[in-house]
């Protein structure tokens, strides 16, 4: 089973992006939350293949998903090569992970994660 820690703040977009997440892995076990402390929760109670985040998440929320990025480089360094960036927001290019530019097509994300997933332990 591939688990996969997916951060999006948007339900919509969550849930398409699921469905085409399902489609390329069938296998995948995807976990959905929508904000930084939930993200870290799930990142410090279980072991993810690949994280999957939003840039910006929702304002008043503690942290952004280069928030998580940092919190990743500091905590479990080696899921730094299986993080993933979904997101408008063009400060994702300079944080030296993949960057997907919302929208992404299904082939894209195909692309990422096949990529991210060859780095697993």
């Amino acid at each position: 089973m591939t688990r996969i820690l997916y951060i999006e703040d948007d339900a919509l977009v969550a849930r398409s992006v699921m469905r085409c997440i399902r489609s390329i892995v069938p296998d995948a076990k995807v976990t959905h939350v929508d904000d930084y402390d939930r993200a870290v929760a799930c990142l410090e109670g279980a072991a993810f293949d690949v994280v999957l985040s939003d840039y910006d998440l929702a304002p008043g929320t503690r942290g952004s998903g280069g928030s998580l990025l940092t919190w990743i480089e500091k905590n479990q360094p080696a899921l730094k090569q299986r993080f993933i960036f979904l997101s408008s927001n063009d400060a994702c290019g300079a944080r030296g992970v993949p960057w997907l530019e919302k929208p992404a097509t299904k082939d894209e994300l195909a692309a990422a994660l096949t990529y991210a997933l060859r780095g697993r332990k």
